[in-house]
């Protein structure tokens, strides 16, 4: 597999179009493309992004951000734990997890993962995509929806999500390191370990969060690129592998080609 976020993908008698790897950061480093990417923004119809990110503030509930029956993490962990956890986080992020005890772990992880890279941004990459393409007034589509995301991440077990916020918090120089780490395999374009670096850390939800969906993503972009030019930008982790999106729509005929 060629090393690249970005491919032009074509099929006979069908409009050209293109995939590309994005990360959900605001650091400089993953924005080297966007002067590229902007002029391709401008040859499509359309744009789309794993679900439609302007429907999100119609259909996003409260509840999807906060762990069930109003409890708290510290009520989960004890208040000890968690004030010990809350002092690791302050020290090690500038994170205080006071403010977000009543979110779920998973957004916190993120809240933590964006807190280590740096905000050149005012949006991050994904976002700002999605607003180039906005003004160009191009058709904006959702290759997924928020819906059904929402009831693939109600899945993940809430003892899951507070295991995986433990294991930052007992070595919270590696997790750091391990963000970086995938920041400058992204800069350096290298998909396969960043596919391989993010299977890993989804431990046994791997299937769930990525093989899955990655099928049902190739098979709507398979429909929605028959009949029009498409830029689709997709969380980089999902374009390598034995099922990434890049072999699933090979296999569905499609050509590809390395930009």
């Amino acid at each position: 597999m060629k090393q690249s976020l970005l491919w032009k993908i074509s099929k006979k008698g069908k409009p050209d179009s293109y995939i590309f790897g994005t990360m959900h950061v605001k650091d400089k480093q993953v924005f080297s493309r966007i002067g590229q990417i902007e002029m391709l923004i401008n040859e499509v119809d359309a744009f789309a992004a794993e679900y439609h990110l302007d429907k999100v503030q119609f259909v996003q509930q409260p509840s999807d951000l906060l762990i069930a029956n109003g409890q708290s993490l510290s009520e989960l962990l004890g208040e000890k734990k968690f004030l010990k956890m809350q002092k690791l986080f302050e020290k090690s992020f500038g994170i205080d997890l006071a403010q977000f005890e009543y979110y779920l772990p998973l957004l916190i992880i993120n809240i933590i993962a964006e807190a280590i890279l740096s905000r050149d941004y005012h949006l991050p990459l994904d976002l700002h995509l999605w607003k180039i393409a906005k003004s160009r007034n191009k058709t904006l589509l959702g290759v997924e929806s928020y819906e059904s995301q929402q009831v693939i991440l109600k899945k993940i077990l809430l003892k899951d999500q507070i295991k995986m916020l433990k294991e930052i918090s007992k070595n919270p120089k590696k997790y750091r390191k391990n963000i970086l780490k995938m920041a400058q395999f992204y800069q350096e374009e290298k998909i396969d370990l960043l596919y391989k670096n993010g299977k890993k850390s989804l431990g046994k939800y791997k299937n769930l969060l990525l093989k899955r969906r990655n099928f049902i993503m190739a098979e709507k972009f398979d429909m929605l690129a028959n009949n029009e030019a498409i830029f689709f930008a997709v969380g980089a982790g999902h374009l390598c592998g034995s099922f990434g999106l890049l072999k699933l729509l090979k296999k569905r005929n499609w050509k590809l080609q390395p930009i």
